[in-house]
Parts: structure tokens; sequence; C-alpha cells
């Protein structure tokens, strides 16, 4: 799959003879309400159900294709029981360290537990680390459909939210203190996906810089502010958008990985 291809924001310059209203406003602190910043402070959730009397086993391929054997660096599913109201609990593993991939979970009434994927996911989710066995991300679903930000960790941090929308795939960046330091939008376009949207903060949670598109929607470069508000002029605007775009970078290597998690289970 095609990823993103930076060099277009990191070498053009918009011009620079607009303003930029939102620049002077800080982030809302709803952005922060019941967030989980660091995986300790998650809990498993709690399921009733009835356990089957034998676990059934499902296996599956490191692509989630499913298989009547054992794959090596697959990964296999338990079915461990049955919900009061009829929909099947089950467990899934790594298959080459028997490590669990994630916390028990419910799949929806009349889902198919030999389908990898969201589509069948009916309760909160929460994926472990295949490196270190620590907590990876955490998502809720109802139905099949993810109800909010997907949170993934590293190192027991908050690193990325991935949420799904009409038009793409949302994502907030957090920083090792916690705060919010970048936004954005990625779909899927005819040579891949797309950054269809992009901003970064300052620790003040007003906008540092900004992706700008132009009428067609094409991404034609970044502008940058002081924590002020003011718009920098085009040298500072370029040094800051090359440390920038290079930490950002770094995050968008991680997003086959990552957003694989909100397509499979």
């Amino acid at each position: 799959m095609c990823w993103l291809s930076l060099g277009l924001m990191a070498c053009q310059q918009p011009s620079s003879n607009h303003q930029n209203q939102a620049a002077s406003t800080a982030q809302s602190a709803d952005v922060y309400a019941n967030l989980a910043l660091t995986s300790d402070q998650i809990i498993p959730p709690k399921i009733e159900y009835t356990p089957n009397s034998k676990p059934q086993t499902v296996y599956f391929s490191a692509n989630g294709e499913p298989s009547n054997k054992p794959v090596a660096n697959g990964f296999y599913r338990q079915i461990l029981g049955m919900t009061g109201d009829g929909r099947n609990v089950a467990q899934d593993y790594y298959a080459d360290t028997q490590k669990q991939q994630t916390a028990p979970f419910v799949i929806k009434k009349g889902g198919n537990p030999t389908e990898f994927s969201k589509h069948i996911l009916d309760s909160r989710v929460i994926w472990y680390s295949h490196h270190d066995g620590e907590i990876a991300s955490v998502g809720n679903f109802h139905n099949g459909e993810q109800q909010d930000w997907l949170d993934v960790y590293e190192y027991k941090q908050l690193v990325v939210q991935l949420k799904d929308n009409s038009t793409g795939i949302a994502m907030r960046f957090f920083s090792p203190d916690d705060k919010i330091w970048g936004e954005g939008e990625i779909a899927q376009g005819k040579k891949g996906l797309e950054i269809k949207q992009l901003k970064f903060y300052h620790p003040n949670g007003k906008i540092m810089s900004q992706m700008d598109i132009d009428p067609n929607g094409k991404p034609i470069g970044m502008t940058t502010f002081d924590e002020s508000g003011k718009e920098l002029d085009d040298k500072q605007n370029a040094t800051f958008n090359q440390i920038l775009l290079a930490r950002f970078g770094v995050v968008v290597h991680k997003l086959p990985t990552l957003m694989a998690r909100t397509n499979a289970s």
C-alpha cells in the first residue's frame, strides 16, 4: 500500500498574505476528558458469560485469513463462551508465543467468529503488543462499528488516537508530556492514502503550523505561527516545518501497523 509523501509539503511554500483566525485559539479542554494518558489507567472489561465446556479454537494467518491449522507468525482465537443474550465471547493469541493478542471481547450477535475483522466486535477491546506484552491499543465497538477514538500506546504512553469518519481516518498525536502536539486526517486517494488535514500545536495549545490546501483539495505547503498567533516569515516557516514534518514522518511510518488495529481484532 502506498503511503504519504511529505516532500510536497516540505518544499513548497504558500503565499503568506492571509491571517489564520484559528491560530489564536487554544485547544478545547474537552479533548482530554476521560482520556487514559497511560496504559496503567486501563482496566480490562469484565464480561459476564457462560464458559464453554471446551473452548473452540480458530486459526488465522499473519494477514488474518482463516486456516484449519496453526500458521507460523499467525494468530489463533479461542471461543470462550456465550453471554446471556447469545453473543460469543472470544480471545485472540499470537501463534508463535501463545501470548494474548487481546483481552476477552464480545462478538456481535450473528457475527462470524472465523472473521478476523473489527466488523464483528461488540465490546471494549484491548490489544497487547507482540514485543513486550504491554497494552498496545484500546477501542470501543458496538455491533461492528468503532464508537470513538482508538487509543494507541507505546512504552505505556498514549501516542496516537485514530478514528473513522465519513471522509477518512482522523488522527491525534500526543507528546511525552501528555499534550496533543498534532492532529490530522488521511483518506484513500487515487494514488494511495492522502493527507487531508494536518496541524501542529505549541505547548500552550495554540496552532504552531497547519497544512494549506488549494481549491482542488491539494496540499500546497505549511504555514507556521508563533505562540501569540503571528505568522512567521518564509525562512522561519521552512525551518520549523522541516522539523515538524520529520517528527510527523516517524508517526507516518507506524501508521500501517496502527491502522491495522482499526481493521482487525
